[in-house]
């Protein structure tokens, strides 16, 4: 990987994971949300518009990835499965709260994922993690049933629910279980816990 993913200062880098394949760009930033990480991180979800229609994609769009690198994007599911193949990564989320008027970017919940890694196409983009915790407080694991779980999308349904695709009815492409994720299966977004995600990034793994 490109000496400069490891520099102190963030913005869009270029990187090359696997050198067999081409190099493509992300989004380098020593911060998640609020709380500086001692290092840079990678991101690869980012939603600070919260424009919940903005992941009602197709699986295509989902493996090429959309948005804006440098601003609201998705990075694309064949590049988080090279950069997590190609090294041991931990994943940090940033969710807040949905409700009131505005959101209170002051009051940010942080879980870290350990040993983060997808699978590739072939696989359904399978999520695996060893173990996660909350930072900086205590917070119950919305993404702890998931491990395991392959991704869906409005067109194309993983989520071993018979009858029923829950990133179509949620409007949402998402790793989902057999209990769409504790969501009531209706036509209006389902949220983790009245949170929304607003940033996923991968950090360089080292060891506890």
């Amino acid at each position: 990987m490109a000496d400069s993913f490891r520099s102190q200062f963030g913005g869009v880098r270029e990187i090359q994971p696997d050198i067999s394949k081409p190099s493509f760009q992300v989004k380098c930033t020593p911060t998640v949300g609020l709380i500086p990480m001692g290092t840079l991180v990678t991101v690869i979800q980012q939603n600070l518009l919260q424009d919940q229609g903005f992941f009602d994609r197709t699986i295509q769009d989902f493996k090429d990835g959309f948005g804006d690198v440098a601003g609201d994007h998705f990075i694309g599911l064949d590049k988080i499965h090279l950069i997590t193949s190609s090294s041991a990564y931990d994943m940090i989320m940033a969710m807040v709260n949905i409700y009131g008027s505005d959101l209170d970017f002051d009051k940010y919940i942080y879980m870290k994922y350990y040993n983060f890694q997808i699978s590739d196409f072939s696989k359904k983009y399978k999520m695996s993690v060893s173990s996660s915790g909350a930072l900086f407080t205590d917070y119950y694991d919305q993404l702890e049933y998931l491990n395991g779980t392959s991704f869906s999308a409005k067109d194309d349904d993983n989520d071993g629910i018979k009858f029923v695709n829950c990133a179509a009815v949620n409007n949402h492409g998402f790793w989902y279980n057999a209990a769409c994720n504790g969501c009531v299966l209706k036509a209006s977004p389902c949220y983790l816990d009245d949170r929304v995600i607003v940033t996923m990034a991968l950090i360089p793994r080292t060891a506890n």
